[in-house]
């Protein structure tokens, strides 16, 4: 921890639970369903009712309390537009202070350490287990400046920011891609189909898998590389990772599956439909 940081914990850094005022009927309420694990705020809001449980407004974290909730990362933060919420009582609130920013806040609630630490603090029969506000409470949080905690958050949420834009081209390219093959299928006539076989050499199917023909001693600290199937990692366009090796002799004795750069390579066992480039 950097000098200047305070080390404190978590309820004298802020509130724990804040006391609010009865909510009206008509107010918004947030069940632990609209809290999903991995996206900051909350994704929607029912009618209150008479129903009790905790109480919110904007800025404030909902930290799930109960198994297996806590455990998969149910924690969000009330949007600007939520004035004052009621929501599930297996949420602890939490709300920044003088000492602390909201968006820390939800960073600190929200890292994987933080996360099991107060997993380790639940109590309760099995399946039931739930997390103490004391407890939570009393759990270390060291503590920047406001003004570093700022630059924390800006960083943070910036790179949060970029991952999100990413995953948004990545979704519109594969419907783009699965609308394109959906109109091909209608727009083209029969003859412009074909199969793998009839327009590429598909000799990974002869002979079977090469690995299944090795055994420990066979490899070598470097060779011919032997492809697994932890080389085609999922929505890897190429080849990668750490290969295992077989000498040049033993390669040709076994000459099956040689694959050359340009060629494409798919898994037969185990996750099947990972696919891969072999590099130049």
């Amino acid at each position: 921890m950097p000098e200047h940081w305070q080390h404190t914990t978590l309820g004298e850094a802020a509130e724990v639970n804040p006391k609010e005022p009865p909510l009206a009927e008509d107010a918004p309420f947030v069940p632990m369903d609209a809290v999903t694990a991995g996206k900051r705020w909350i994704q929607y809001t029912e009618p209150r009712g008479k129903r009790s449980g905790s109480k919110a407004r904007a800025g404030d974290i909902l930290f799930s309390r109960i198994t297996p909730c806590l455990e998969n990362g149910k924690t969000a933060q009330v949007q600007s537009d939520i004035y004052r919420c009621g929501g599930s009582t297996e949420f602890i609130v939490l709300r920044e202070s003088s000492r602390v920013h909201s968006d820390f806040l939800y960073f600190w609630a929200t890292d994987q350490n933080v996360r099991q630490h107060a997993a380790n603090l639940m109590t309760g029969s099995t399946g039931r287990q739930r997390l103490a506000p004391k407890d939570l409470g009393e759990m270390p949080l060291d503590l920047p400046p406001m003004a570093e905690q700022r630059r924390i958050v800006d960083l943070v949420g910036s790179i949060d920011n970029y991952i999100d834009a990413l995953k948004g081209q990545i979704d519109a390219t594969q419907t783009l891609v699965t609308g394109l093959l959906g109109d091909a299928e209608h727009k083209f006539p029969d003859d412009c189909w074909a199969t793998i076989e009839e327009i590429a050499i598909t000799d990974g199917v002869v002979g079977g898998p090469f690995g299944s023909s090795l055994v420990s001693k066979d490899y070598v600290e470097t060779g011919v590389p032997v492809i697994r199937g932890q080389n085609l990692p999922a929505g890897s366009e190429h080849i990668t990772g750490d290969f295992a090796y077989v000498t040049e002799t033993k390669a040709n004795e076994l000459r099956r599956n040689i694959a050359l750069a340009g060629d494409i390579v798919a898994t037969q066992r185990g996750t099947l439909g990972q696919v891969a480039l072999v590099p130049e």
